[in-house]
């Protein structure tokens, strides 16, 4: 198992972990992990909706927050899901909620790759490819400053991960 994965499981209630990322007609698939146990999955995946969750109910906050493992390397991954269009005042500003929340259950030494995603059901407008192309709305954790990566629901989170 990731130690990053049980390192942030310690942290969190096991009442908000899920093994799908869905909401609302939107999907992510998650890497497939023959034979694991949940509890030995190398990731966590947070439902950040839960009452459970480290985010507070009252405040703005990612559908998801993926840490852990995928091909070999650490990633710490805030997930927005829309079915519809997406937008990028809105979506920007969950992401950088979930990167903060991110910053309080993620050990300091811990080294892993950050990326915020958002994963979209409807048409992308041009003019919001632009807007969440601007370094203004790039979001940081931990001095890594990355741009939001735009995903297609139903499409696999590795994919996400690959390099630009």
């Amino acid at each position: 198992m990731s130690s990053l994965a049980n390192a942030v499981r310690t942290r969190v209630s096991e009442e908000c972990l899920t093994t799908r990322c869905q909401k609302e007609g939107c999907k992510v698939s998650l890497p497939r992990i023959g034979g694991f146990p949940d509890r030995q999955r190398p990731y966590v995946v947070i439902d950040m909706d839960h009452s459970e969750s480290p985010a507070s109910q009252d405040e703005q906050r990612c559908d998801f927050l993926f840490v852990g493992e995928c091909e070999n390397q650490g990633w710490v991954v805030p997930l927005e899901l829309k079915r519809g269009q997406p937008t990028a005042n809105e979506i920007v500003h969950q992401l950088r909620a979930g990167a903060s929340i991110a910053e309080d259950i993620v050990p300091r030494n811990a080294e892993a790759k950050f990326r915020p995603v958002a994963a979209y059901g409807g048409e992308l407008k041009r003019h919001q490819l632009k807007l969440f192309r601007y370094k203004a709305n790039r979001i940081e954790f931990r001095g890594q400053r990355e741009g939001v990566r735009l995903i297609r629901c139903g499409v696999s989170l590795k994919h996400a991960l690959k390099s630009p």
